[in-house]
């Protein structure tokens, strides 16, 4: 336990900092919104795609990682999603809910704790599972918030209603994001066994090393930010045992039925299903409404500060051969 909380002290210690600066607002009120969207447009694409690159084609072409991340993830958004909705909740907020119990913050959280513990050699599963993530767990997150949203947005945005109109947005959402530009021009590549250009491959590393300590400051800055306190409370809590005990549960038990992975796969695959909640839950959230956003917010910031006590236990479970 002690190497353990040693390997993550710098990772807690980096969102902390990040909270007294949000506190301070030593950086101006919208520090978080630029940190965030310099980390999930420029760093993490290009480390997603000097790493997918770099890698042999047939290594991105594992089954059970795609099972895992993104088989998981719909399981467990769609049975708290019927659960809710059965218990009454309205569409935005059910599927706030599921959202926050199945899309975890596998770039902003998972990556760092992935390096720390499991080392460099967890790079590449951790950037197919953020890949995995991105395009289809995201994917498909942004087709429901669409299709679940009011007739008109709230955000002002138009109608959205319709299952046409809703895959329609959520394609081009997706298509448009440059971490899955970034992932589909990697696995070209690889696929391929096009090198990238060795100036292009460094400048990318560069750009990628500030990945996790950009992301992990900007977590500390989003948890500065009040945390409303109304608002599906019983809906909250059942979102956090979803998504920090029970998808790791589903993960564990999908990776001891499924054909084996190598252990660095398979302890990130772990890893990745116990991270807290990601901060694409609040975006789509706005689709939603005021309700659907301050459960998010909730399920975000409550999420990451209990993750620093169930992260360790999990990690002193792998190290004991889960």
């Amino acid at each position: 336990m002690v190497a353990i909380f040693g390997a993550l002290f710098p990772i807690f210690a980096l969102v902390v900092l990040g909270y007294a600066v949000g506190r301070k607002q030593w950086l101006g009120a919208d520090a978080d919104h630029v940190l965030n969207a310099y980390v999930a447009n420029i760093a993490l694409p290009a480390l997603t795609l000097n790493v997918l690159a770099s890698m042999h084609g047939p290594d991105l072409v594992e089954p059970v990682m795609f099972l895992v991340v993104v088989g998981g993830a719909a399981l467990m958004f769609a049975g708290h999603y019927i659960y809710e909705r059965w218990r009454g909740l309205a569409r935005p907020e059910a599927n706030a809910a599921a959202f926050g119990a199945s899309y975890g913050n596998h770039a902003f959280i998972g990556l760092p704790v992935c390096l720390a513990f499991l080392g460099p050699e967890s790079l590449a599963p951790a950037a197919v599972v953020v890949a995995l993530n991105s395009a289809f767990v995201f994917g498909g997150g942004t087709m429901m918030s669409v299709l679940t949203a009011p007739a008109t947005s709230p955000s002002g945005q138009g109608e959205y209603r319709g299952e046409r109109k809703g895959a329609a947005v959520a394609l081009l959402l997706v298509l448009r994001n440059p971490l899955v530009i970034a992932a589909i021009l990697g696995v070209t590549l690889a696929s391929t066994d096009a090198a990238l250009p060795t100036p292009v491959s460094g400048l990318l590393a560069m750009i990628g090393a500030t990945t996790a300590p950009c992301a992990l400051i900007a977590v500390g800055l989003f948890m500065a930010r009040p945390v409303p306190n109304t608002g599906g409370t019983g809906a909250t809590v059942r979102s956090l045992i979803g998504k920090l005990l029970m998808l790791p549960i589903l993960a564990a038990a999908m990776l001891w039925i499924l054909p084996p992975m190598p252990p660095a796969w398979h302890n990130t695959a772990l890893i990745m299903a116990a991270v807290p909640a990601g901060s694409g839950c609040f975006a789509l959230a706005r689709y939603g409404g005021e309700g659907a956003l301050r459960m998010a917010a909730r399920i975000i910031a409550i999420s990451t500060l209990i993750s620093a006590i169930t992260l360790p236990i999990l990690l002193l479970l792998i190290g004991r051969g889960l």
